[in-house]
């Protein structure tokens, strides 16, 4: 019995084990496999550096008005899913052409604090809040600074 047990795992056996013509051996599948996610991964990498490249090529118009987007996505998506204790945060009671003064100014520091990041990763952010069951923020309003590392962690890398 021992015999058959180490004719069944010895590795010289597969050495010399004969092939069926044709059919892939795992070590092919594997490297295709390999082939299949290195090409996804590289069309994702291209993409975050297109994304990059049209960013950086904003003027400080542009730049100021992705900013101010990146403000109003992120308290529309905010305030969308966790009602009004997000703008509560911030609100003041002082009304100044129909907006509260405290949220105006908010959205600001927002604004600039959310800068330097496309609308795209703003609303990628907003999206794992929103659908990842193990996001910390399911739970708790982010503060700017979590907010701005959530970012961080879908921004595309740096070309």
């Amino acid at each position: 019995m021992l015999n058959k047990i180490s004719m069944l795992v010895n590795p010289a056996r597969f050495a010399t084990a004969p092939t069926v013509v044709g059919a892939p051996s795992v070590l092919e599948g594997i490297e295709k496999a390999v082939a299949v996610a290195s090409a996804a991964v590289a069309r994702t990498e291209s993409r975050a550096a297109d994304e990059l490249k049209e960013f950086h090529k904003l003027d400080d118009a542009g730049r100021k008005a992705e900013a101010d987007r990146n403000a109003e996505s992120a308290f529309v998506g905010l305030h969308s899913f966790y009602g009004s204790m997000f703008l509560s945060k911030f609100a003041t009671g002082q009304r100044e052409s129909g907006m509260d003064v405290g949220v105006v100014s908010a959205k600001k520091n927002w604004a600039w604090a959310l800068r330097n990041f496309t609308n795209k990763t703003v609303k990628r952010a907003l999206a794992d809040i929103v659908e990842n069951p193990a996001s910390k923020f399911r739970s708790q309003i982010p503060h700017l600074p979590e907010f701005c590392a959530l970012c961080r962690e879908f921004a595309p890398a740096a070309a």
